[in-house]
């Protein structure tokens, strides 16, 4: 599985796709769905690039990378979870770790090829996510 780069995996830069946050520290921890899904036996094969502090909706990613769509080149990826949204499109991954705050992980799941989104419900909240709170 992936994880959106704005989660900590443990000896990962999480950068939330800012290049200001490129140079620093690795995360000492996993976030605690990492921690969870670990537990769980999922392999993470690594992070997912994303839209700047995961602030737009058509998913371009200028810092890192943007992807093509999965279904068809010549679109966006949509949604800040883009990079996650074409890891599975893709089949990279059968699972993707993404955050929804304003349609980041739906966007690619309709734009690309068809994704299951499920509950959230038992899922982190925003204070697992990268700034949104100070340790």
């Amino acid at each position: 599985m992936s994880v959106k780069d704005l989660l900590d995996v443990a000896g990962q830069v999480t950068t939330a796709g800012a290049k200001m946050h490129r140079q620093s520290a690795p995360a000492t921890h996993d976030a605690p769905v990492v921690q969870r899904l670990r537990a769980a036996g999922a392999v993470i094969v690594g992070e997912t690039n994303m839209t700047e502090f995961a602030f737009s909706d058509v998913g371009i990613t200028p810092h890192f990378g943007t992807p093509s769509n999965a279904a068809d080149v010549l679109h966006i990826p949509g949604g800040s979870s883009s990079v996650a949204g074409v890891s599975v499109g893709r089949s990279l991954v059968d699972i993707a770790i993404g955050s929804d705050s304003g349609g980041s992980v739906r966007i690619p799941a309709a734009l690309s090829r068809p994704c299951r989104r499920w509950s959230s419900a038992g899922l982190p909240t925003p204070r697992h996510l990268r700034g949104a709170t100070r340790r």
